[in-house]
């Protein structure tokens, strides 16, 4: 069951990785056209922004939380 939440985890990170490197791969596209425009530059901006803010998020949500321990009966 461990290892079912680690792969239903891992789908869901590529899946909101996948999404912003569409756009941004896109933007890129159209810059190696020679078509440079503000909003392309916005879109990769806004883009690298999301994909830093979900790995940002991910490592909270890996990073071990210390927890205090005590005896119990």
């Amino acid at each position: 069951q461990v290892y079912r939440k680690l792969y239903e985890i891992s789908a869901d990170l590529a899946h909101e990785l996948k999404n912003p490197l569409a756009s941004i791969k896109g933007a890129v596209e159209f810059l190696k056209e020679g078509r440079l425009t503000p909003r392309l530059i916005d879109i990769i901006y806004s883009e690298t922004e999301r994909l830093d803010r979900i790995v940002r998020d991910f490592l909270t949500l890996a990073r071990p939380v210390a927890s205090a321990k005590r005896k119990v009966s």
